[in-house]
């Protein structure tokens, strides 16, 4: 499935007619509940943002639900048939691994045509796929392969001197491990994934690459919607989670293994073989001790480590960036572009007094401006956002950002009110 440009998707409108009928009782779907819906179909995470309005028509309470998917330029591939029942019949949609195209307001099956371009677009570095998958079928092995996820963002902005020195650090011979640190939502996550997807890039188009293999490993625990946290299931909780996705990513994993210690062996002389670059995402929700040491004190040249966490990580041979929000003009400039893709153009004609203000109530916190403008793209009133902004010290954003590094502080350093 190809998704170039974006759209809304409207629920509680009639087929045909797109008459306003509003849904049945009981069919308020949560984004939890649609996200794991979705992840049945498809092997990546898809990002969407997902609303519901009440309104009056016709004397008539409706309840609606606008569903938003950004644009990518990068191709899905289901992941199982799709079907209903309609009249006692199974209706099968699409197939399992089956590649569709939009045409006018359908979907439909992609020609031998499409199909060479969509496997064309696969091969951008931000595919999802492992590398047994992803490039089974080319003649020539891409300089490096990896498992890098869908991005969660369009265009990065900002963040130029951190990309230096961390790309710098990454150079360094006596350098192994870099740690991303800063509070939730300021946009750690996203820049490892812009200096893995850029190194990626550039190995595509030169030919050459310091890596053999980009790794990718997360353990969030929790993602933020547009109304409340929402959990997910993390990829990484111990060491041997880690170690498999080492294994599985460059080829070596395998159903037998003796014991954990050989396996671990393994993957150490896999990393030692191959120059590889892990990143470990989120590693502040993994309680096993033993995956921070390993990458500290396990790690084996040439391979290197990105590490992002909410905490303090252990520093020995490496880089430690703490990240924090973005200054007033990279604010700015981020609504903008955020709201340009969205097609919101309440936030692209406000005046700057505004955004200003948005970047003081939020600190120039990442995900707290790409909610911004997710709401107010769904219909919300940009004053009513700003206010909320203002007002509600309990926003799950606030939450979201904040909590885990307030359970961190002693009592004694903890702020009076949170």
């Amino acid at each position: 499935m190809a998704n170039t440009s974006g759209g809304h998707i409207v629920f509680g409108v009639s087929d045909g007619e797109f008459s306003p009928v509003g849904l049945q009782d009981g069919s308020n779907i949560s984004s939890e509940d649609l996200a794991n819906t979705l992840d049945n179909y498809i092997n990546e995470r898809l990002e969407f943002l997902l609303a519901h309005h009440n309104t009056s028509i016709d004397g008539e309470h409706r309840l609606f639900a606008i569903l938003y998917v950004p644009p990518s330029p990068i191709p899905l591939v289901t992941a199982r048939e799709g079907a209903f029942s309609e009249d006692g019949r199974q209706k099968v949609i699409f197939g399992k691994a089956e590649w569709l195209v939009r045409s006018n307001s359908r979907s439909q099956r992609a020609e031998p045509a499409d199909v060479r371009k969509l496997l064309r677009q696969r091969q951008v570095p931000s595919a999802s796929l492992s590398p047994t998958e992803q490039f089974r079928d080319l003649p020539i092995e891409p300089p490096v392969l990896h498992n890098l996820p869908r991005p969660n963002f369009i265009e990065f902005i900002g963040r130029e001197a951190e990309i230096t020195e961390i790309r710098s650090t990454l150079k360094h011979p006596r350098a192994w491990t870099i740690s991303i640190e800063g509070i939730g939502g300021v946009g750690k996550t996203a820049l490892a994934q812009k200096i893995a997807l850029d190194l990626a890039s550039e190995a595509l188009q030169t030919g050459n690459s310091d890596w053999k293999f980009i790794i990718w490993t997360s353990a969030k625990e929790t993602v933020l919607g547009l109304e409340d946290i929402e959990q997910v299931q993390p990829g990484l909780k111990t060491l041997e989670d880690l170690i498999d996705v080492v294994l599985e990513t460059t080829g070596f994993q395998k159903d037998d293994w003796e014991n954990f210690s050989i396996k671990k062996s393994e993957s150490i002389e896999v990393l030692h073989t191959f120059p590889c670059l892990l990143i470990v995402d989120n590693l502040e929700t993994v309680s096993d001790e033993m995956v921070e040491e390993f990458l500290v004190d396990d790690l084996p040249v040439p391979s290197k480590a990105i590490i992002t966490s909410r905490h303090k990580t252990l520093h020995r041979g490496g880089l430690k960036v703490k990240l924090e929000g973005m200054e007033p003009d990279k604010s700015m400039a981020f609504l903008r572009k955020a709201a340009h893709l969205q097609g919101c153009k309440t936030i692209q004609v406000a005046p700057e007094s505004a955004l200003e203000e948005i970047h003081y109530l939020t600190g120039g916190i990442a995900l707290a401006l790409k909610l911004v403008v997710g709401q107010v793209a769904l219909g919300t009133n940009l004053d009513v956002v700003i206010d909320r902004l203002r007002n509600n010290k309990s926003a799950p954003i606030l939450k979201f950002c904040f909590a885990e590094t307030y359970r961190t502080l002693t009592t004694s350093t903890r702020p009076k009110k949170f």
